[in-house]
């Protein structure tokens, strides 16, 4: 299946993982086995030297929420909810170099509306794209400590009727005394190759569950036709 998407001049093929849930998840409360939870892309670089390791689940509520194109304001909003959340993100190896480390996890989140025109929102991650951490400060706010991307499949994406599309979800975490705090941004098309406009959807802060994080290693995934991570 090939999407004629793009950012700038790049066009490509989606990722086979993602093709795969789209063919094998029908429906939005289907649980995929197993997570899955392989790297995105063929290609990886080290962001930062060393290994990662972060799980945890939780909900929380948000007070606002905004969709649209940043460079096409203005951002229609889509006001606030409750999303629930489970993920996993891990950098293996010694993760010195772009050849010794490895890139794994996971996000499943379900968004439910105060307005219940939007109904409910389901993201359902196929692989991850990148993965990075300081655990120096995952006891500090803002958001932003953790972060993690991951390119799935989403179920009623806000402003639409269609049933599973492509998309990108960006997860950034920190921990305010031991309670989760998570921020969470899903866009249509995949993390690389995104449709002209794009369409984004950013959730406010959320507060609520556990987050678990030691190491503080970096890697991200990319295509080899891009050139390198720049390239997307």
């Amino acid at each position: 299946m090939e999407l004629s998407l793009g950012r700038g001049r790049h066009r490509a093929l989606l990722v086979s993982s993602v093709a795969a849930v789209l063919l094998l998840t029908q429906l939005p409360g289907l649980a995929l086995a197993a997570y899955p939870t392989t790297p995105c892309y063929e290609d990886q670089s080290m962001a930062t030297p060393g290994w990662l390791r972060a799980y945890g689940s939780g909900s929380g509520y948000f007070a606002d929420a905004q969709s649209g194109d940043a460079d096409n304001p203005p951002a229609t909003e889509r006001g606030g909810g409750t999303i629930e959340w489970r993920f996993k993100a891990r950098v293996l190896g010694p993760n010195s170099n772009d050849a010794d480390g490895d890139i794994r996890g996971f996000l499943n989140a379900t968004i439910t509306w105060d307005d219940t025109g939007l109904g409910v929102t389901v993201f359902k991650s196929a692989c991850v794209s990148e993965v990075r951490g300081d655990r120096s400060t995952f006891e500090e706010g803002p958001t932003g400590r953790l972060e993690a991307k991951y390119e799935g499949v989403v179920w009623n994406y806000p402003g639409t009727t269609e049933g599973g599309q492509a998309a990108m979800a960006e997860v950034h975490m920190a921990r305010t005394s031991g309670i989760a705090v998570i921020t969470l941004s899903i866009e249509l098309g995949t993390d690389c190759f995104a449709p002209d406009p794009d369409d984004e959807t950013n959730l406010a802060e959320a507060t609520g569950g556990s987050l678990t994080a030691s190491g503080h290693g970096g890697r991200e995934s990319w295509p080899a036709s891009a050139g390198g991570p720049d390239g997307c």
